[in-house]
């Protein structure tokens, strides 16, 4: 049996290797980055690397895994019981700006694991995209909403503002400054769509 310090070693060589995955993916794309770049990142063994992942797309998908694990625990379950759709939204991308400055290379990881072949990611996002939805949006107050606003379409216009936010992104981002901005534009969008008496 390992004893905890061992546990650890083994852990953060793991951990190594998925973050050295997410690197070389961002780098090089799914199709060109291999095993051996990984381990090359990662600073192993090739063989290291088939013994914790059975093959290239598991080790994909354990690292979209950890990524998707990660932000989550970034997002606080008390926003999805914000009421004002602004609000969740606001605190939802401030969430993952904080996330993707601490974890520079998992923004491109995942945005190219959006696009990308994985069977194993893409089954996983089917199953769970309609679920997650439903759970943070779920209590949105939608009297708020002028009659003709169409929910669907605002979030499809923040979520175009959230992609150019994120893109800016690194570990040198002044969180502050990027939330003023994003801030304003939302403010933007919710004067057009609220009813007057509820901005």
């Amino acid at each position: 049996m390992y004893d905890i310090p061992m546990m650890k070693k083994i852990e953060n060589k793991k951990e190594r290797i998925i973050e050295a995955c997410a690197k070389a993916i961002s780098t090089s794309g799914f199709k060109k980055a291999s095993v051996l770049d990984v381990a090359k990142e990662a600073g192993v063994a090739k063989g290291l690397i088939y013994y914790y992942f059975d093959n290239r797309n598991k080790l994909i998908f354990e690292t979209y895994l950890y990524y998707v694990e990660k932000l989550k625990s970034y997002i606080d379950s008390k926003m999805r019981k914000s009421v004002d759709l602004f609000e969740l939204l606001e605190s939802t991308i401030r969430a993952k700006v904080t996330f993707f400055k601490d974890y520079p290379e998992a923004r491109k990881f995942l945005e190219l694991s959006m696009t990308g072949d994985n069977k194993l990611i893409s089954e996983f996002n089917r199953k769970s995209t309609l679920d997650s939805n439903n759970l943070i949006y779920e209590n949105i107050d939608r009297t708020r909403f002028k009659r003709e606003s169409d929910i669907q379409i605002v979030l499809q216009m923040v979520s175009l503002i959230g992609q150019s936010i994120f893109s800016k992104v690194n570990s040198n981002t002044d969180i502050d400054k990027i939330m003023k901005d994003c801030h304003a534009y939302l403010k933007i969008i919710k004067m057009s769509v609220y009813k007057e008496n509820e901005i």
